[in-house]
């Protein structure tokens, strides 16, 4: 009888780790009521596509590539930029045409499907989901920026301090996915894919840190999505006779130049 040994890392416990935290954060925010669950469900699905690559990289750490899971990381910038839009509008409904985002998929399931073609081409598939990331968190950014400006003067300080969380992490996830290609390409071109998947490991590591920090931020901030539809400011109508009085000191203000 063969027997196989696992080669677990220090690596690999924290991967399993944050694999079982995220998991958690993606049934909390799909399952729990709160005023922006609708949101938090893109988030939980962006959250599960990268829990799905996590476990990739894991088993291929573990030797464990005959059961390597699929990866959907076409997807996740997609299902943020809806997370950022269900967010700032919580009106807005899923449409079918809103399928179209997530057409790549089938390109990166092809892909994946052509052994050979799929490591000939990785550097390829790679860029792919590098500008679709980009797309969409600067779409998201936009989106962001679009709700201050439909927001009401009083309340702009206010919004600015309640989704000040989501553009930092918008921002880090940018700059490190752009130094995560710079990376890749230096590898591809300058060591032919030699550095293996351990090269790698603080990226991984920083992505997965980004992810479950704005799942956690997500989920202990449901007062957020209020701020999409604030309550109009009502003055209370005053008496006639504070009218008058008003009326009156304007006048005298004016005839004697007190001011």
């Amino acid at each position: 009888m063969d027997s196989y040994t696992l080669h677990i890392t220090l690596y690999d416990l924290f991967f399993f780790g944050m694999i079982f935290i995220g998991l958690n954060f993606v049934l909390l925010l799909a399952f729990v009521k709160s005023i922006n669950r609708g949101a938090n469900r893109f988030l939980a699905l962006a959250l599960l596509t990268m829990i799905a690559w996590m476990i990739r990289i894991l088993a291929i750490d573990i030797r464990l590539d005959a059961s390597l899971p699929p990866q959907f990381l076409l997807a996740t910038g997609p299902l943020m930029c809806f997370y950022v839009l269900k967010l700032t509008r919580s009106a807005y409904q899923f449409r079918w045409k809103d399928l179209l985002h997530f057409g790549p998929l089938v390109l990166e399931r092809v892909a994946a499907f052509a052994a050979p073609v799929f490591q000939q081409f990785n550097l390829v598939l790679q860029v792919l989901i590098f500008i679709s990331v980009i797309t969409y968190l600067y779409w998201s950014h936009q989106l962001i920026q679009n709700f201050y400006r439909r927001l009401h003067p009083v309340l702009m300080d206010r919004s600015i301090l309640e989704f000040r969380w989501l553009r930092r992490l918008l921002g880090a996830t940018a700059l490190l996915w752009m130094l995560w290609i710079i990376y890749a390409t230096v590898d591809y071109f300058g060591y032919r894919s030699q550095l293996g998947i351990h090269g790698y490991y603080p990226f991984y590591i920083f992505f997965a840190v980004i992810i479950i920090w704005t799942a956690m931020a997500a989920f202990l901030r449901p007062q957020t999505a209020t701020l999409a539809h604030p309550a109009p400011v009502l003055k209370p109508s005053l008496p006639a006779e504070l009218r008058e009085k008003g009326a009156w000191l304007k006048k005298q203000m004016d005839a004697n130049k007190y001011y």
